[in-house]
C-alpha cells in the first residue's frame, strides 16, 4: 500500500496526443503558426536563448523572457514552457539564463515592448519573521498587466499570506518581474497544507509562473483569451538538443517526495529525456497530452492516488491507453496494479498479493533477471543475482484478469525482507519489475528502487525508453 520514501524528430516515439482544446487552439491560430518561425539568438545547440516569430512588424509586441538564476532550473523551465503555444502576433523572445551581454544585443536588435523576469525567494520563514511577499514589480507604465497577472496567478494560491501582491518599482521602466515565494509563510498548528509542507512544490512554483506569464500574453495580444495555461506544449530551450526532446512529465503531488533530484537523474541517463514535475490538477486538465511518459515515484500510494482523484486516475488511463508510457516505482508500481487492490488503476494484470503486511521492512534484497530483463537492461553478461534497495513495494501475482493483457516479468526478487509480521519468504520468487501493455501504451514497474541502487541505477533510463516504446 505504502512505499516509504528512503528518498526536432529522431527520437520523437510517437506523435503527440493532442487534446480537444489544445487542437481548438491551434486551429484558431492555423494562419499565425504558418507565419512563425523559430530563431536561435546563440550558436546552434546552446539551447539558451530562443525567439518565436509570429511576425516582423514592429508595431507588434515583442515579449522578452528572462529566467533569472535559481536552483533546479524551476526558472528556465518555466520560461521555456511559454515556447508552446502558437502566437497571434508579436515576437517572444525566451532566455534560460540572465547572460548580460546577449541580452543587451536582443534589446538593442529588437527592443522589447515588456521585459519579463522570473526569479524565486528562497529566504527561509523562522519563529516570529514574516517573510517578503511575493511580488510581481512593476513601474507605474505596467500596473494593469501587473494587476491582472497577480490576479491569475492567486487564483493557484489559496491562504492569502502566500498570495503575490503587485509592488510599484516608482522608476520608469518596461520591465516586469514576477518574483515567487519558495517557502510558505510561517504557518499555523492547523493550516499545514499537503501533510506540513512548508515549501512550494516545484510543479506548484512553475505553474505560478506559467499562469502569470500567460495572462500578460493575453493582454498584450499574444495569445488567444481561451488559452489554458495547463495545456502547454513544453519548448526547446532547457534541453539544448538538434531533435525533439522525449518529454517525461514527473508526478509532484500528495503522497511523493522532491520531484527534481530524479528528474535530474533521468536527464542524465536518457540524454533525449526532458522532465517536468506536473501537478495532480494539471492532470485532471489535461497536461499529459503534451508528454510520451509520465512517472509515478516512490511515495505513498494512497495519497497519490486520492490527489489524483476520479477525474485525474480517467485521464492516466485513457492517456496511457491512446499510447503514453507510465512507469511506475514503487508507490508508482502500486498505483499500477489491479483490483481488488484499492488504489490500482488496472494497468497491469498484476495483484498484489499479502496486502496486510505491506509494512515489511526496507533494505536491499536480490533479484534475477529474466531473459527479456537481461536484454532489456543490457546486462547479459553480469552475475545473474543483482542487490536491489527495497523500501515496501508491492508484491504481485497475476491477477488472470481478462480484461487486461498478461505482463512480462522482466526481474525477480530471490529473497526478501519480512518485518511486523511479514513472512520473507512471501516475497521470494515474485517479480520484482514488470511490463505489459494497456491499450496501445506501454507499463513499466517496479516493487523496488533501482535508481537508488548501487550498480543497477541506470535501469531507471531503460524504464523511461521501455515505457515511451
Amino acid at each position: 500500500m505504502i512505499c516509504l520514501i528512503t528518498c526536432w524528430k529522431q527520437h520523437w516515439p510517437r506523435q503527440p496526443r493532442w487534446s480537444l482544446p489544445s487542437l481548438l487552439l491551434m486551429m484558431m491560430c492555423g494562419l499565425a503558426e504558418a507565419q512563425q518561425s523559430v530563431q536561435p539568438m546563440l550558436p546552434q545547440g546552446s539551447g539558451q536563448v530562443v525567439t518565436r516569430v509570429a511576425d516582423a512588424n514592429r508595431s507588434s509586441p515583442h515579449l522578452l523572457v528572462i529566467a533569472m538564476e535559481g536552483r533546479h532550473q524551476i526558472t528556465a523551465r518555466a520560461a521555456d514552457q511559454l515556447l508552446g503555444w502558437p502566437l497571434l502576433k508579436g515576437r517572444l523572445t525566451v532566455a534560460t539564463e540572465d547572460q548580460p551581454d546577449v541580452i543587451a544585443a536582443i534589446v538593442d536588435k529588437h527592443p522589447p515592448t515588456v521585459i519579463l523576469r522570473l526569479q524565486e525567494q528562497w529566504e527561509k520563514p523562522t519563529p516570529g519573521k514574516v517573510l517578503k511577499p511575493a511580488a510581481i514589480v512593476h513601474p507605474v507604465s505596467l500596473q494593469t498587466h501587473a494587476q491582472a497577472m497577480c490576479q491569475t496567478a492567486n487564483q493557484l494560491i489559496e491562504r492569502r499570506a502566500d498570495q503575490l501582491e503587485t509592488v510599484n518599482t516608482d522608476k520608469p521602466s518596461c520591465s516586469i518581474s514576477i518574483q515567487t515565494r519558495v517557502f510558505r509563510q510561517t504557518l499555523g498548528q492547523h493550516e499545514m497544507p499537503d501533510n506540513s509542507l512548508d515549501y512550494w512544490r516545484p510543479a506548484e512554483r512553475l505553474r505560478q509562473f506559467r499562469w502569470a506569464a500567460v495572462q500578460l500574453m493575453i493582454d498584450l495580444e499574444m495569445l488567444p483569451a481561451t488559452t489554458d495555461p495547463d495545456l502547454f506544449l513544453p519548448g526547446t530551450t532547457v534541453k539544448a538538443s538538434d531533435h525533439k526532446p522525449l518529454l517525461v512529465a514527473l508526478y509532484d503531488g500528495p503522497g511523493t517526495g522532491a520531484p527534481m533530484p530524479l528528474a535530474k537523474q533521468i536527464e542524465t541517463m536518457v540524454p533525449s529525456a526532458l522532465v517536468l514535475p506536473v501537478g495532480p490538477e494539471e492532470i485532471r486538465r489535461g497536461t499529459l497530452d503534451s508528454f510520451d511518459v509520465v512517472v509515478f515515484a516512490g511515495g505513498m500510494a494512497p495519497q497519490q492516488y486520492d490527489a489524483l482523484a476520479g477525474d485525474g486516475r480517467r485521464k492516466v488511463r485513457k492517456w496511457v491507453d491512446q499510447g503514453g508510457g507510465f512507469v511506475g516505482l514503487c508507490a508508482g508500481g502500486y498505483l499500477a496494479s489491479a483490483r481488488p487492490y484499492r488504489w490500482g488503476l488496472d494497468l497491469l494484470d498484476a495483484q498484489v498479493v499479502d496486502h496486510d503486511h505491506w509494512a515489511r521492512g526496507i533494505g536491499a534484497v536480490q533479484l534475477e533477471l529474466t531473459e527479456q530483463g537481461k536484454q532489456l537492461f543490457r546486462r547479459t553478461k553480469e552475475p545473474s543475482l543483482l542487490t536491489i534497495h527495497y523500501g515496501n513495494g508491492p508484491i504481485w501475482a497475476p491477477a488472470d484478469r481478462n480484461d487486461l493483457d498478461d505482463y512480462q516479468p522482466l526481474a525477480w526478487f530471490r529473497s526478501g525482507i519480512g518485518q511486523n509480521g511479514a513472512d520473507p519468504q512471501t516475497m521470494v520468487n515474485t517479480p520484482a519489475i514488470i511490463t505489459g501493455q494497456f491499450g496501445k501504451g506501454r507499463v513499466v514497474a517496479s516493487s523496488g528502487h533501482a535508481e537508488w541502487s548501487e550498480g543497477i541505477e541506470d535501469f531507471l533510463g531503460h524504464y523511461i525508453e521501455q515505457a515511451a516504446k
